[in-house]
C-alpha cells in the first residue's frame, strides 16, 4: 500500500505542476488524489477492527535464569499473545507448555516428542514440579498446538538444583 501512496503522490506532484490551455494549475486536482490516497491507506490499516498478530512469547517467571534451586525444582510459566489451554483441538493463537530437560528445544514445526527428557503440560497448567538431579541443568520452556507441534515460542534458562 505505501508503494502505491508514493505512485500517486508522484503522480499528483507531475500533474500539479503541468497547466491546461487556460494556463490554470491542476494542483487542486492533485491534491484531491494525495488525500484520497492517505483515506485509503488509513482505512486499510485500520480494516480488521481487532488488534495487530503479535508473535507469542514465553517465558520461565519462576525460577529466574543462574538460580540455584532446592530438588524438586518448581517452575512457573508465562505466555503473552498466547491461550493457555488443555492439548487437543489445535486452535489459532492457542496452545499448552513444554520442558525439555538438558537437550535442545525442538525446531518449530516438529512434533514435541513424549519421553523423559521432554515434559508435557497437555492440561493447560502454568506451575509444575520437576523431579532433577543434583547439578545444573538447562531448561527450554516451548509452546506447541494442541497437537503437541512445537511453536518458536521459546525460553531457556540455566539452574543449578541443590544436593
Amino acid at each position: 500500500m505505501i508503494i502505491v501512496l508514493a505512485v500517486v503522490v508522484i503522480f499528483a506532484v507531475v500533474l500539479g505542476f503541468k497547466r491546461t490551455g487556460t494556463d490554470r494549475p491542476l494542483w487542486p486536482a492533485s491534491l484531491g488524489l494525495v488525500a484520497l490516497a492517505l483515506f485509503g491507506l488509513l482505512a486499510t490499516r485500520g480494516a480488521g477492527g481487532g488488534e495487530e498478530q503479535v508473535d507469542p512469547k514465553v517465558f520461565f517467571t519462576q525460577p529466574l535464569d543462574g538460580a540455584s534451586v532446592p530438588a524438586p525444582v518448581q517452575v512457573a510459566m508465562g505466555a503473552e499473545g498466547l491461550v493457555v489451554e488443555p492439548a487437543g483441538p489445535v486452535r489459532e493463537g492457542a496452545g499448552h507448555f513444554h520442558i525439555v530437560v538438558d537437550s535442545a528445544c525442538v525446531k518449530a514445526g516438529k512434533t514435541i516428542p513424549a519421553d523423559a527428557t521432554h515434559h508435557h503440560f497437555g492440561k493447560g497448567q502454568t506451575q509444575a514440579t520437576l523431579d532433577l538431579e543434583a547439578g545444573e541443568h538447562t531448561l527450554c520452556l516451548q509452546a506447541g498446538d494442541g497437537a503437541h507441534t512445537a511453536f518458536g515460542a521459546t525460553d531457556r534458562i540455566t539452574v543449578a538444583v541443590a544436593g
